[in-house]
Order: C-alpha cells, then structure tokens, then sequence
C-alpha cells in the first residue's frame, strides 16, 4: 500500500494497513512527519500515530515528492512516480 503524506491521516493510515499485514511505503515530502498537523493540535498525537506506524513496520521515505499516479488501462492505480526533494 502506498501512502502518500506522513500527517495524522497518513499515520493512522500506515499503522491500520501495516498492522493488518499489508506492505506499506509512505511518501513524505517534508523531512520528517506532520504536515499540515504539525501546525494543529494534531502535533499532540503526532508522535505517537508515527512511532506506531513505523512499529508496525511502515516503511518511511521522507523528503520525496510523489510526482504522479500510474493507472492500468481499467483506471486502476498501479504506481507511483516520485523524486527525492534537492535532486
């Protein structure tokens, strides 16, 4: 499963899908964990919601920008293009 922002949507995100069994890649375009959360009350479970995530086995690739979605012919998301932030 591809999750696509590390806020607090992203984390409960990653930790459901992760502890259910499923592989899952965060994309995070900032360095680190919280976008628009960072900056609300979100910021006071923020840590907890990551560290959950990445103990369920979550992998996080900060500083990456998703760039755009690859569909089959039927629609169906298949894929992601990204780039690493800088490069």
């Amino acid at each position: 499963m591809l999750v696509v922002g590390f806020g607090c949507a992203g984390a409960a995100a990653a930790y459901e899908s992760a502890a259910a069994g499923a592989d899952v890649l965060v994309l995070q375009r900032a360095g680190g964990p919280g976008g628009s959360s960072a900056l609300s009350g979100g910021r006071l479970v923020m840590e907890k919601l990551v560290a959950a995530a990445e103990d369920a086995g979550a992998a996080v690739q900060a500083d990456t920008l998703a760039t755009a979605l690859i569909v089959d012919d039927s629609g169906r998301v298949v894929g992601v293009t990204a780039r690493r932030q800088g490069r």
